[in-house]
């Protein structure tokens, strides 16, 4: 009878080693396009879209930026793995290094719970907010490796499909104005034409 237990447990750890990468989801940025001029705050919700039915129990991302464009300034967390007040997630982050925003949960809850809190296609993990320094457009894009991943349902590595977020540059009042005179012109010009 205990050689019956034994070979069921193993063969449990078995199954739970073999399985590899859980289904295919995408994780990204909502809005995935922000624009803002000098100075102004932009924000980026960090999300994982098409979970259908999978659970993020943990991750630890890097994100890249142009350092020119942005300036990284904090990080919210959301209550998708937990209540780190209650101690039912680990958080940290990291804005250290100029470009570079490192962010990690880990869930000590179990896959039950984390169903729960998460119920629905859609999870967002955090909240980044960032300062617009210097002209230009800058892409925020994710880095993977092996230090950097997402876990669902039994601590499985998920794979990801990963979309980028961008600040692009507000149009200035000045260039908005001659934007109108222009239009103003075209529209005298055209109301002259049809006059003569």
């Amino acid at each position: 009878m205990w050689k019956l237990r034994i070979l069921g447990v193993v063969s449990a750890l078995a199954s739970l080693l073999a399985a590899g990468p859980a289904g295919a989801v995408t994780i990204g940025f909502s809005p995935a396009v922000q624009s803002g001029g000098l100075g102004s705050s932009l924000s980026f919700d960090v999300v994982v879209f098409e979970l259908d039915g999978e659970i993020v129990s943990s991750y630890d991302l890097d994100l890249i930026f142009d350092v020119g464009v942005l300036q990284a300034d904090e990080v919210l967390f959301t209550s998708a793995l937990g209540d780190p007040d209650f101690g039912e997630v680990l958080v940290d982050f990291d804005l250290g290094t100029p470009g570079l925003v490192d962010l990690s949960a880990l869930s000590l809850l179990d896959d039950a719970d984390l169903l729960a809190l998460q119920a629905g296609d859609t999870v967002t993990l955090a909240i980044l907010y960032f300062t617009v320094v210097g002209p230009g457009t800058s892409s925020i894009d994710f880095v993977f490796d092996a230090l950097n991943v997402v876990t669902g349902a039994n601590a499985a590595e998920l794979d990801l499909t990963a979309v980028s977020g961008s600040a692009v540059p507000e149009p200035s009042t000045p260039s908005l104005l001659a934007a109108a005179g222009l239009f103003a012109a075209a529209v005298a010009r055209k109301r002259r034409g049809r006059t003569r």
